[in-house]
């Protein structure tokens, strides 16, 4: 086991260790503050306007700046219109879709839901008892972004409020199995960004669901 000293080794950060409170960060503020001022200016007035532009008053919230933050994305409420959340997940057979134009995959989709050569939307009982749909029922799911038609599949392994869809078929291309089978479940998805990480989010669609 390496000795502490060579921590330096592992974190690329100016003080060669895991920083919590972040010295790059703090140091580019400065250059920016100087960046600023400009010559004959008052170096910390103008570091007071750049964290007033950010929103930030000084003090604790001024040292709060350089710590790790976590922000939370936009919280889903209930809606009358669109009452379910969609979740899209990869199969164990299937993976990102790369394997659609095999047959015998295709034929062996989904062991828990006995599901093959096209795509469908889990529906808990409850809820699929609520709208009148009955397993293997053709079914609408609509976002407010489009909506896609798909085979029922009710299962007890999901909260009432969620339905799921696989993702990885509704190819255009990519061969004789895989060509215009099934449908993509990402044009339902309403585009949504992680306001920390700039990341999309695909589990903050609401949909709907209706019989075909």
């Amino acid at each position: 086991m390496e000795p502490m000293e060579n921590t330096h080794r592992w974190f690329a950060t100016p003080s060669g260790k895991f920083e919590f409170c972040s010295q790059a960060l703090e140091a580019r503020l400065r250059e920016a503050a100087v960046e600023v001022a400009g010559a004959g200016q008052n170096v910390q007035d103008a570091r007071g306007k750049i964290l007033a532009s950010l929103g930030v008053m000084g003090g604790e919230e001024e040292d709060a700046l350089f710590f790790p933050r976590f922000l939370l994305s936009r919280v889903m409420e209930a809606d009358e219109a669109y009452p379910f959340q969609l979740q899209t997940y990869e199969l164990l057979s299937l993976g990102a879709g790369n394997g659609a134009n095999m047959p015998w995959i295709q034929e062996n989709l989904a062991a828990h839901v006995k599901q093959g050569w096209g795509s469908w939307v889990e529906i808990h009982p409850q809820a699929a008892q609520v709208l009148g749909v009955r397993d293997g029922d053709q079914v609408w799911v609509e976002s407010s972004r489009s909506r896609l038609q798909v085979r029922a599949r009710l299962f007890e392994g999901m909260r009432p409020d969620i339905v799921s869809m696989p993702i990885g078929l509704g190819h255009t291309a990519g061969g004789r199995w895989a060509q215009g089978r099934g449908v993509d479940p990402s044009e339902l998805v309403v585009s949504e960004t992680d306001p920390g990480e700039g990341l999309g989010i695909r589990e903050e669609t609401r949909v709907r669901i209706s019989l075909a």
